[in-house]
């Protein structure tokens, strides 16, 4: 399943330099943007199984559920087919 997500990266850029702010919060910017939908798809993939998640992801579950609790997803196993994203 190929998921099509349109992100304006030129526009998270170009937003970062007229605000003056640093580079790193361009990268912030673009893993905001990102992230959510990735980690909701992860997650129907794998059924709600976050530890089988974070190994796909390359990352710690611990670091995974950080980042789901950042960006305010709750997804629960018997969640399957529908998350929750507040």
């Amino acid at each position: 399943m190929i998921v099509e997500t349109t992100i304006n990266i030129t526009a998270i850029i170009e937003a970062c330099d007229i605000s003056g702010r640093e580079q790193d919060d361009a990268y912030q910017d673009l893993l905001d943007e990102i992230e959510p939908p990735f980690f909701l798809e992860l997650l129907k993939f794998t059924k709600g199984n976050k530890t089988r998640a974070a190994i796909i992801a390359g990352i710690d579950r611990s670091t995974l559920e950080r980042r789901l609790k950042q960006h305010g997803i709750i997804f629960k196993k018997q969640m399957t087919r529908k998350a929750v994203q507040s």
